[in-house]
């Protein structure tokens, strides 16, 4: 059972949120109508049954179907009203005054309650909840003990009392704690303690709880240092430990200098509190008691290798510190792979790496793995220095050109792009000419000139970078460019050697490259003016020798030219270009070395030399030359980057090349001194000076590192590695103290870092600063644990200073600081909070504490009945409904739950189903609860198991439970069900009343399952046993009257009056009985002889003559109507308002039927208008009885009195009956005439007017006056105009004059037209009338005859039309088209005796000869077809394949060739006129007529039996048919999607123009990519120029079924061509379409007519001159007929 509640109460899967919509509604509306069935009952019922029926309302309207507080509070007062007594009903009562705060109310109704209450339990029970109300709502906290010290005198009064023997009662314990709490009587509270510690049984958590309190007690509140002490070391053998006992323990033995106590401690914190927060912090002051106070550093690093935290630098840090100075590289590596996870910036990330890398290749000597590290630390932050070169120094050394081309562009990508400030433009220009020479090494010409050209970009007047321009330009060709560069250079330079030598290439590219004489002309001249003795023949020589390779010979000539140059700039370039000539064509390194070196002798800022001679003396390891190398380099450079590299390579040589680590330490030095940002000095100063035990040093460096930003970017990471080496190294604790409190202030929501500061402060007794730092950093903190922390901290601080609760009020005040996740501390906290005050926020406080996952079950219960009594507050709601969900004791589960009202409740599905079975009235109202919250969540299963009575409810009552049965059943329509808990209700009715509502119910229900005889009889049944006293006897009377018992009831009211005494009730039965007469039985006469006797028991009821008036008028007795409606006038004296309302009847009774005084009403009349003054009703009937029987001129002057000028819409009839006045009785027919036409144009709706108007007009002349006058209204009335329908219908009245009456049929056309104009809308009439108008106007017999075709193609079953257009034909001798209309009138109209005549329309068909295709497309394709046949034929070839999978394919449709000649002469004849050859048949599998045809090669496919069957001119159709279809090539498409075809065409104009024929989406390019091909690409291109051509606006892709629907037509077309009888082409579409031939019906066949997509078109066809023509052309008829008459 609990398994399917499971299930049924699970979310059904795969619902609709519409679904679930509907059911929540349904539910809903069945607790609305048990709602309404509630309230109903309390009118019929006893008060005890009422008052349970007024908790159930009050149960409902308290927070499940609304929160009415004001309805909730009237349904219990009710409730408590008719039962005193009812516990649910004062419990309801208390929980609202609970809400709105009137505890005095609660208290008074627990006192009044509790004098009542004689069974024990529940007095206790009241009892407290009395206790607690006082102590948590009042805060009267001595209220509370009162009632607890009574509630021990009863147990003791109840047996032997002592507190030894006592059983623990955690309720009663907890209550008394929060009292005495309140109270601060700390000694009664020490004594309460130690008593119900006496009384535990088992050492458990409420132990634990009770220790902790006392421990709490003797630390702060009575300080009892020995106390204390034991119960803290006891305290720290539970399970599982708190930290805050861990700190104290700690803080006593670092006070008492115990390192053997404090290692104990710390262990077991280490060991027991695994997962704790604090775990890896104890852990990490273990490993500084191991490393520092024991010097066991490996016991230390042991430690700390198995801290759960994988990223926090405060934990790894040490630990990185000890494996260092242990010399274990490898696990201080593993150590620093996991710091990276803690740093966030992708330039700590590379710094971290490039350590790693250099430890890998320092320490550990694996260059490979070193190099991996790298390419990590360039790929997390390309331009990190240090790291780019170190790998430009592997690369350089392995020779990867590439990959040092590849790390120089990444570094400066990112540079550029992040715009790095250190990159500076000397060192972008550095770069660039790096890369261009190892470009050019590479022959990569372009990117080298590329990066020449860069540096000149920033230097224009770089000679190397220009001669590496030159270089590259002669290998790419980029003469124009590289004559520009120098031309800029030129401009730029003072020199004269550097203007020469740039005048001698440019006229040398000039005329060499570029043969342009006259720049190279201008460039000499300008070299000659400079230079007269410059002799043109070297520079050509040496080109020369440049070309032929003669490099000796070059080398000798720069050399004789080094000699007679002065200028050393120029010098220094010509020396350079001798020692790359030794170096790279000669490979004579010496020589080249000694070039170089000359070269930096004649300019030592010449990057080229510096650069050669570091790659040459690197080759020949001459480590002092290059250091010399790199000291004058520094010497020359400006820029704090380049310097810090430089130097960096110098040290690196000195350190590892040389051995001389003091010389390598001091340049390191100076790095630090130009930048102190240089991670590499700092790092490797940092391990010089710990390898030396140079602690002081070691704490300069880290002060530098702390002003460039700290270690990885975290300057408190650098403060607290500091602080530690003061601390353990120096042993300098004040200043390590002042130095980790700075750490703390950078970092404060490091929690460990907080940690570790307050311990050293309360070490040092710095209680009162800690104290003061804590509360001025408290503002600033951030993370909620440090937080909490910090605040509990200043707490301890304040409690150990002042002793006195009342001193947390600020830390108390701040409920943020509340933990979530401490034993200790939180009731610590929790003790604070009652002390100080016992206000109800304070106490909310204390539950959300209790509620904590540590708290004991017993601490949890008792929070959860604070909560009930406090209103269940939101904030501890969930908590609360936990532990009330987890409650095992059945009884006091539902107590609980029935304590709570239900928008307090937990969730209904987390009810203990165990709880619902049991015989109270707890349970049964929880049933009924969880009932109603499943029908409210949608969740609408039978509930009968859960509510209907069974043995469990023997002693309860269930009256809202049958009624919330009764609205399920009702509002699912479970007529048997209800009926079956009516029966239930109705055998346990308490009074007449409730018995009456039962048998209504019933009687109801049985209308529903169609027993209305059942029904009846239950009702008269209860009419006989009812008293005629019961007002609920007329409930039954109408329920009879529903049913039109009519005899019965009738009988049963007769015997009413007879019992009834009471007159006026006489009365009102005789007048219901002449209602069951009257409506009834139809029997007025006697209906009128009741309301005689009714009026005669009480002829104070006027109403009752007038109702006699009305019955007798409507039985013809007039002069009883007039004399009734006399006496009422008469004898009741009706004011003037009921008199007003009775002129109608009087005008109807005098005027209208015989026997009536006109002029005594109209007399009457006058009188009531003389003393109604202005009433404008009573004037009205006075006219229109003058109008009728008295003087028309005065009808006419009331009227005119009456009516607005302006014509309003309610005077509408008045002012017809004034034109009616002028036109018949006034002799004045010109005013009603113009009267009628005002009208007209006002109401040019009113049929009424229209018709009075055209009855003005008789004679011809007056007609066409009457149509002037109408079609002027409709030009010049903007309201008619507006009306398309009015217009349409006005001028078609006007036309229908002009041509029927008056024989004017020409402008009853140009009407017809002008009426169709008018609208797009189609109108068959007016169509029709103007083609039988066109009929009789000369030389419009072809219009006419066309609209007849148009008419007969929209519905072919109009015999007049068919009529028509014969009449035409004939006049016209159109015999062949008279023929095919005869043929329509046949299939569609057989019966209208339109016959056929003997000869047929189909000549032979020997007579038919090829048709050509220009003939075909203009006569055969529909439009839809004709624009893109062509088109889509020439895409055939790819669109085949593309839908090849769509065709069926050959085998299945069948094998055997068709070998009977009629049958394939029948084809190849068609096939001829088609022009289509080598057509093949097949015999097929499907038994239908139609054939199956394919179009490559064209074949068809038939059923040999079937066909035989077939009359000759249905075969003739099909054979039409198959080649017609064959004939458009395109008809494999018709087994495709059409808009899968469109997708296709739009692939192919997009492969052949890059764009879509619509758009360009998703689509198209998976079209596309599913038919590219090499191939096609002709055909791609021809469709395309189609598709222009024909304009992609006219290609949507919902054009694409219309093209398909074409090819059908063009088949059906060709089919009727050649059988020649619409008698079998129309059939024949209409069986392959599904038509039933049996099924002649006209109805039948006009809606398959309107279905079907393929009639219509065809018969259009039938009708048209296309098929005349294409008949012609095929020999097949003669010249087509031409109507023209």
């Amino acid at each position: 059972m609990n398994r399917e509640a499971e299930v049924l109460e699970m979310p059904r899967g795969g619902e609709s949120d519409a679904v679930t919509a509907r059911r929540i509604a349904q539910g809903r509306s069945v607790v609305e109508r048990y709602a309404e069935r509630l309230d109903i009952a309390t009118d019929h019922l006893d008060p005890p049954a009422a008052s349970e029926v007024y908790c159930a309302l009050g149960e409902l309207h308290e927070g499940l179907i609304e929160n009415d507080s004001a309805q909730v509070e009237s349904d219990y007062r009710k409730a408590q009203e008719l039962f005193p007594q009812s516990h649910i009903a004062n419990m309801g009562l208390r929980r609202l005054s609970r809400v709105e705060g009137d505890y005095g109310a609660v208290l008074a109704s627990l006192e009044c309650e509790l004098q009542g209450a004689t069974r024990p339990e529940n007095r206790r029970a009241l009892q407290l909840e009395l206790a607690r109300t006082y102590l948590y709502c009042e805060c009267d906290a001595e209220k509370t003990i009162a009632i607890l010290e009574m509630l021990e005198g009863d147990a003791g009064d109840a047996s032997t009392y002592t507190s030894e023997t006592e059983t623990f009662d955690p309720e009663v314990f907890l209550l008394w704690e929060d009292a005495l709490l309140a109270t601060g009587a700390w000694d009664r509270y020490v004594g309460k303690l130690r008593e119900a510690l006496k009384q535990q049984s088992e050492t458990g958590m409420m132990t634990q709880h009770i220790e902790e309190r006392l421990w709490l007690l003797y630390r702060y509140l009575m300080p009892d240092a020995q106390q204390a002490a034991l119960l803290s070391h006891h305290l720290m053998c539970h399970q599982p430990l708190d930290d805050e006992l861990v700190d104290d323990a700690l803080m006593r033995a670092v006070n008492e200098a115990s390192k053997d106590e404090r290692v104990d401690i710390l262990t077991k914190a280490v060991e027991r509190l695994v997962g704790s927060p604090r775990a890896d912090f104890y852990r990490a002051l273990l490993a500084d008691v191991a490393a520092f106070d024991f010097d066991d550093p490996d016991h230390a690093i042991d430690v700390l290798s198995e801290l759960s935290s994988t990223s926090d630098l405060f934990l790894l840090h040490p630990l990185i510190e000890l494996l260092s100075d242990g010399d274990r590289v490898e696990d201080m590596l593993s150590i620093v792979v996991r710091c990276l996870e803690s740093l966030g910036s992708p330039q700590q990330k590379a710094e971290q790496l490039y350590a790693i890398a250099c430890i890998m290749r320092d320490e550990i000597e694996n260059e490979d793995a070193a190099f991996d590290v790298l390419r990590e630390a360039i790929d997390t932050y390309p331009s990190h220095a240090p790291t780019v070169e170190a790998l430009a120094e592997i690369y350089t050394r392995r020779a990867e050109w590439e990959n040092l081309a590849q790390l120089y562009e990444l570094e400066l990508s990112y540079a550029i792009e992040h715009q790095l400030p250190e990159y500076t433009p000397e060192l972008f220009a550095i770069r660039h000419a790096r890369l261009a020479q190892i470009y050019e090494q590479l022959g990569f010409a372009l990117n080298a000139f590329n990066h020449y050209k860069a540096v000149l970009a920033i230097k224009p007047d770089d000679i190397a970078a220009l001669k590496g321009a030159s270089r590259m330009a002669q290998c790419g060709g980029n003469w124009t460019e590289l004559l520009q560069l120098y031309a800029t250079a030129e401009g730029c330079t003072q020199d004269t050697r550097e203007h020469s030598y740039l005048l001698e290439r440019i006229a040398q590219i000039a005329d060499v490259y570029l043969n342009d004489a006259d720049t190279a002309c201008t460039a000499l001249e300008a070299l000659r003016a400079i230079d007269p003795n410059f002799s043109s023949s070297l520079a050509a020589l040496a080109r020369l020798y440049l070309k032929l390779e003669k490099w000796d010979a070059l080398i000798a000539l720069t050399d004789e030219e080094i000699a007679t140059v002065n200028d050393s700039e120029y010098k220094a370039t010509l020396l350079c270009k001798n020692g790359e000539i030794s170096e790279r064509h000669l490979s004579n390194i010496p020589q080249a070395i000694l070039y170089y070196e000359k070269a930096r002798q004649a300019s030592k800022a010449n990057r080229e030399a510096m650069f050669a001679l570091e790659s040459l003396y690197t080759h020949q390891k001459a480590w002092e030359k290059l250091v010399d190398l790199y000291k004058n380099a520094v010497s020359l450079t400006s820029d704090v980057m380049v310097k810090g590299a430089y130097l960096r390579k110098m040290a690196d040589t000195l350190e590892i090349e040389l051995d001389s680590e003091e010389e390598a330490v001091a340049v390191y030095e100076t790095c630090l001194q130009l930048n102190c940002h240089d991670y590499i000095a700092r790092s490797y100063l940092l391990r010089y000076y710990r390898r030396l035990d140079n602690w002081e040093d070691f704490i300069r460096i880290l002060d530098v590192e702390y002003e460039a930003g700290g270690t990885m970017g975290m300057p408190w990471l650098t403060l607290y590695w500091k602080s530690r080496v003061e601390l353990y190294r120096l042993n300098r604790e004040e200043n390590a103290l002042e130095t980790l409190a700075r750490a703390v202030e950078l970092h404060l929501d490091h929690i460990g870092l907080m940690r570790m500061w307050l311990l050293q402060a309360r070490r040092l007794g710095h209680a009162d600063i800690a104290k003061q730092k804590l509360e001025s950093w408290l503002p600033q903190i951030s993370d909620e644990q440090t937080r909490i922390d910090v605040e509990m901290a200043i707490a301890d601080l304040t409690l150990e200073e002042t002793r006195d609760m009342r001193s947390l009020e600020h830390f108390i005040d701040r409920k943020d600081i509340l933990t979530r996740y401490k034993s200790c501390g939180s009731r610590f906290v929790s003790m604070g909070l009652v002390a100080n005050d016992s206000a109800h926020g304070r106490w909310l406080s204390r539950l959300s504490l209790a509620f904590l996952p540590r708290q004991t079950k017993e601490m949890k219960f008792h929070a959860l009945l604070a909560s009930i009594v406090l209103n269940m507050p939101d904030a501890v709601r969930d908590q609360a409904h936990d532990v009330l969900c987890a409650i095992g004791d059945g009884a006091i589960a539902r107590r609980l739950w029935c304590a709570l009202p239900p928008n307090k409740r937990p969730d209904f599905r987390r009810l203990d189903l165990a709880l619902l079975d049991d015989p109270s009235s707890q349970a049964q109202d929880l049933r009924r609860w969880r009932v109603l919250s499943r029908l409210l969540n949608g969740i609408v299963d039978d509930p009968t198991d859960d509510l209907l009575p069974d043995c469990r409810d023997e002693a309860l009552s269930y009256r809202p439970d049958l009624e919330l049965l009764s609205a399920y059943f009702e509002k699912f329509e479970q007529w048997n069900k209800l009926l079956e808990v009516l029966m239930v209700q109705e055998k346990n009715a308490c009074n007449e009343q409730e018995y009456i509502q039962v048998i209504l119910q019933r009687a109801w229900v049985l209308e529903k399952v169609k027993q209305h005889e059942n029904a009846l009889v239950c009702v008269r049944q209860a009419c006989r046993e009812t008293s005629y006293d019961d007002d609920l006897r007329f409930k039954l009377y109408q329920y009879l009257e529903r049913s039109a018992d009519w005899d019965f009831l009738a009988e049963q009211i007769r015997l009413h009056i007879i019992e009834e005494k009471d007159r006026q009730i006489q009365s009102e039965l005789w007048r219901r009985l002449a209602d069951i007469y009257s409506n009834g039985m139809n029997n007025l006469e006697e209906s009128l002889k009741c309301l005689n006797q009714a009026y005669q028991c009480d002829n104070s009821q006027g109403d009752v003559l007038c109702r006699i008036s009305e019955t007798a008028e409507k039985i013809g007795e007039f002069d009883i109507a007039r004399r009734a409606l006399d006496d009422y006038i008469r004898y009741h004296a009706p004011s003037l308002d009921e008199q007003l309302k009775l002129q109608p009847r009087l005008l109807e009774l005098h005027f209208y039927k015989p026997g009536g005084d006109p002029l005594r009403i109209i007399a009457y009349f006058d009188d009531l208008l003389q003393k109604s003054v202005d009433a404008r009703d009573c004037r009205i009937y006075l006219a229109k009885a003058h109008a009728m029987a008295g003087d028309p001129a005065r009808a006419a002057q009331l009227i005119l009195s009456v009516v607005d000028a302006n014509i309003a819409d309610e005077d509408l009839d008045l002012w017809c009956l004034l034109a009616d006045l002028y036109l018949d009785k006034l002799d004045e027919p010109k005013q009603g005439e113009e009267l009628l036409w005002k009208l007209f144009q006002m109401y040019h709706e009113r049929e009424s007017i229209f018709t009075r108007l055209n009855a003005l007009y008789t004679t011809p002349a007056e007609r066409k006056l009457f149509v002037a006058n109408l079609e002027q209204s409709v030009n010049q009335s903007d309201a008619i105009r507006s009306n398309h329908a009015l217009v349409r219908k006005y001028l078609g009245f006007c036309a229908n004059i002009l041509g029927q009456e008056l024989g004017i049929w020409k402008e009853a056309q140009d009407l017809f037209t002008r009426a169709l104009e008018v609208s797009s809308e189609p109108s068959a009439d007016l169509v029709k009338n103007r083609a039988y108008a066109r009929c009789r106007v000369p030389g419009e017999a072809r219009c006419a005859y066309e609209e007849f075709c148009q008419l007969l193609t929209d519905d072919p079953f109009q015999v007049d039309i068919y009529r028509a257009a014969f009449d035409i034909c004939k006049r016209n001798r159109a015999t062949d088209r008279e023929r095919i209309l005869k043929q329509l009138a046949q299939v569609f109209i057989p019966d209208a005796g339109l016959h056929l005549d003997a000869t047929s329309l189909r000549p032979k068909m020997m007579d038919s000869r090829p048709l050509s295709d220009e003939v075909l497309l203009k006569h055969l394709s529909p439009r839809p077809l004709k624009t893109v046949q062509i088109m889509l034929h020439e895409a055939m070839p790819i669109l085949s394949r593309a839908l090849r999978d769509d065709v069926p394919r050959k085998t299945n449709l069948g094998g055997d060739k068709v070998k009977d000649p009629k049958i394939t002469g029948l084809f190849d004849m068609c096939a001829q006129a088609f022009g289509i050859h080598g057509i093949k048949g097949f015999l097929g599998h499907d038994t239908s007529p139609i054939p199956t045809v394919l179009d490559d090669p064209p074949a068809y496919w038939i059923y040999a039996d079937t066909w035989a069957t077939l009359p000759q001119e249905l075969q003739r159709h099909w054979a039409g048919y198959a080649c017609g279809m064959l004939w458009t090539g395109i008809s494999r498409l018709l087994y495709s999607d059409p808009q899968k075809i469109w997708r296709c065409l739009d692939g192919i104009y997009y492969l052949a123009t890059g764009n879509g024929i619509v758009v360009r989406d998703a689509y198209t390019k998976e079209a596309a990519e599913r038919i590219d091909t090499i191939f096609e690409r002709g055909t791609r291109k021809a469709v395309a120029t189609m598709i222009d051509e024909i304009g992609t606006e006219n290609i949507p892709i919902t054009a694409a079924p219309l093209w398909l629907d074409g090819i059908w037509a063009t088949a059906d077309r060709a089919g009727l061509l050649f059988s020649g009888s619409l008698g079998a082409s129309l059939p024949a579409i209409l069986l392959a379409e599904g038509w039933n031939p049996e099924n002649t019906d006209q109805d039948y066949l006009a809606a398959r007519y309107k279905q079907s997509k393929r009639l219509t078109p065809l018969v259009k066809f039938a009708l048209s001159d296309d098929y005349l023509a294409l008949r012609f052309h095929a020999g097949l008829a003669m010249k087509p007929s031409i109507i023209n008459g």
